[in-house]
């Protein structure tokens, strides 16, 4: 789906990049047109400059010959300076003439040949300017002599005279002639620019019209090409809004008709799943309910039990104890002894599982609270040993207590579910030391000196003591060690038919300190027996 999406989005943009592409080749096509129309409409203006300095130079030939011919006395020949003014003049004119019919640099302008539309008014002012030069070197220069040095010779004044009025007479009219042919020719250019411009705006406005067609189709297919992610948009939309039941009607047969049914189809997919999920929500809902009507029953049960069960207890010990006390019952014989004892010890056990199942309820619950009291630390671990004194003397154990704590003479906890972590650890002991040899080490010292004499074990916080409980027991395997503190997990059922247990001892003592703010744990370097450890802030 992925994959597709890219390859839509690639293809639309290579559709976008083809139409952009087509409106600059456009525009730069219309550019170039009207470009070339404008360079075209410059040089037709240049043509009209040249093409109008025609009557200049004629008119300025004329005032070389008037000036000739209106000396005094008038001359009988042409000196080299009048003739140098003329000849000039002459040339100008000609080279004019010439260079508007086939082009080059003239005046500073690169001037282009004649179109052919021209060439007939052309040939006209080339017709007057032939027939105007020929005349001005027949009856100029042919008919006058050179200059004579001689001063004898005598000027005849009025033939000369009448000779430069009848050259006027001439000359004037075919300077005119020439002048209107030149005047005409530039009309004629005038009106061709005339027209151009016209052509030019016509242009400007079909072409400014086909960019307005061509933005137009551009924007139609923009639109064609984003509806169906306007739609996709607006679809997405509900579906965040949790309306699952909408689609996307698009088909043109390109890649985003194939993008809205992949979409469709996913929607689909969605709307299924969300019903799947709506019905499993509810069958876990109404399990849910039964679990929790369950748990309240079983909870229910647990307190009832254990109020039925310690019920019975209650008189039972008090029977046992009045037995166990001569100067109420009398003296007992050995067997009578011997079998109250073991009703005691089995009373004792019974009372321990009825209390390890009421820990274990008000854990699971979240109810254990705790009444913590500064307590002197030897108080609360004589108490410990006084409360199973007969057990260590049953095992014949040997119980050492060591307290490495200068400086701290007490520490601030509950002192009965402390002293219960204490009992469960060191009757795991005693479980497993061997009779009449057991050693038991019950040792607290502050955090620095375990760590350096200990392990590396990583600490809840510094001010800790570190309470510690080491045998020379079996000890614990070590693929073992990691699941002692999980409830109801036994190490050997052979050992706990043997033994008794549950398997909820170690789980509360972890309970208990973590409620505390310390840590409990096994020492795994250890290597006499078992050694647990636990810590408790001070």
């Amino acid at each position: 789906m992925k994959t597709g999406f890219k390859t839509v989005i690639s293809k639309i943009i290579v559709k976008f990049g083809l139409l952009s592409l087509v409106h600059v080749i456009f525009i730069i096509i219309i550019f170039g047109i009207l470009t070339y129309i404008q360079s075209q409409q410059t040089l037709l203006g240049n043509t009209i400059n040249i093409a109008g300095k025609n009557r200049y130079l004629t008119l300025n030939l004329l005032f070389e010959i008037s000036e000739y011919m209106g000396n005094s006395p008038p001359p009988t020949s042409i000196d080299n300076n009048s003739n140098s003014q003329i000849r000039n003049a002459e040339q100008l004119l000609e080279t004019n003439i010439m260079t508007l019919k086939n082009g080059g640099m003239i005046s500073g302008v690169n001037l282009k040949p004649l179109p052919n539309d021209f060439l007939d008014s052309w040939n006209k002012v080339n017709s007057h300017w032939t027939d105007f030069k020929r005349l001005l070197n027949k009856e100029l220069y042919d008919k006058r002599v050179p200059q004579s040095t001689d001063t004898n010779i005598e000027i005849n004044q009025p033939a000369a005279t009448n000779l430069d009025d009848s050259l006027k007479q001439e000359l004037v009219p075919r300077a005119y002639k020439l002048v209107n042919s030149s005047d005409v020719l530039v009309t004629q250019i005038g009106q061709k620019v005339k027209n151009n411009w016209d052509n030019l705006i016509i242009l400007q406005i079909i072409f400014g019209a086909l960019i307005v067609v061509l933005i137009l189709f551009i924007l139609f297919m923009v639109r064609r090409l984003l509806n169906p992610i306007t739609l996709l948009t607006r679809a997405t939309s509900e579906i965040k809004k949790g309306n699952f039941d909408v689609s996307v009607d698009y088909k043109s047969g390109d890649e985003l008709s194939e993008l809205t049914e992949s979409f469709n189809s996913m929607v689909s997919t969605i709307r299924n799943d969300v019903k799947k999920q709506s019905e499993m929500t509810y069958e876990l809902t109404q399990l849910n309910q039964q679990l929790k009507e369950n748990d309240r029953a079983k909870n229910e049960f647990i307190s009832m039990i254990s109020h039925e069960l310690r019920t019975p207890l209650v008189p039972i010990r008090g029977y046992i104890e009045m037995l166990l006390k001569p100067e109420k019952t009398g003296i007992l014989n050995e067997k009578q002894r011997k079998a109250v004892e073991t009703i005691y010890r089995n009373e004792k056990k019974l009372e321990s599982l009825v209390e390890n199942i009421l820990d274990i309820y008000k854990i699971d619950m979240g109810i254990l609270i705790l009444n913590k009291k500064e307590i002197s630390i030897s108080s609360l671990l004589n108490n410990v040993i006084n409360d199973l004194k007969s057990a260590i003397e049953e095992k014949c154990a040997s119980v050492v207590t060591e307290i490495n704590t200068v400086a701290i003479k007490s520490v601030t906890c509950d002192e009965k579910r402390i002293e219960q972590v204490l009992s469960n650890l060191i009757k795991n002991s005693l479980d497993f030391v061997p009779n009449k040899a057991g050693n038991i080490i019950l040792r607290v010292e502050t955090l620095r000196e375990q760590r350096n004499e200990r392990d590396s074990i990583e600490y809840p916080g510094k001010n800790q003591l570190v309470f510690s409980v080491e045998d020379n027991g079996t000890g614990i395997p070590v693929d073992k060690m990691n699941k002692l503190f999980h409830k109801f997990y036994q190490i050997d059922l052979a050992i706990t038919r043997k033994y008794g247990g549950t398997g909820l001892g170690l789980a509360i003592c972890w309970d208990i300190i973590e409620a505390h703010g310390g840590k409990i744990w096994i020492d795994k370097e250890y290597r006499d027996g078992a050694a647990f450890r636990f810590t408790i802030p001070f």
